[in-house]
């Protein structure tokens, strides 16, 4: 794995890049490792506000204010889409919406 490390930065450094993150992402749309992790940044600041309310609504659905546990994401995810459904589950409704027939009916409308 180091050998593969070091080849590719060697490739990179002979074909004129500052390392193979740049070298790779070239010919991709986002070009290079400054756009990429621009992008991530813009992407943590504007979903930073959304994150904080779904948190705190899963929290309210479970009556806590200490911080979610993993285990906990599941259930308070189920209570939060059956208040909102008016009682109706998810698992429910896939009695009604069967793979095959949503897929024709999308494809043959």
């Amino acid at each position: 794995m180091k050998e593969l490390v070091e080849v590719r930065f060697r490739l990179a450094k002979l074909l004129g890049y500052r390392n193979y993150a740049a070298y790779s992402l070239e010919t991709e749309m986002i070009a290079n490792p400054e756009n990429a992790y621009n992008l991530i940044q813009e992407l943590q600041v504007g979903t930073a506000k959304k994150l904080q309310e779904e948190k705190a609504e899963l929290q309210d659905a479970l009556g806590i204010t200490e911080p979610l546990k993993q285990w906990q994401v599941y259930y308070a995810k189920n209570l939060v889409a059956k208040k909102k459904l008016g009682g109706f589950e998810r698992s429910t409704a896939s009695q009604f919406f069967r793979v095959t027939a949503v897929i024709r009916g999308l494809l043959h409308q």
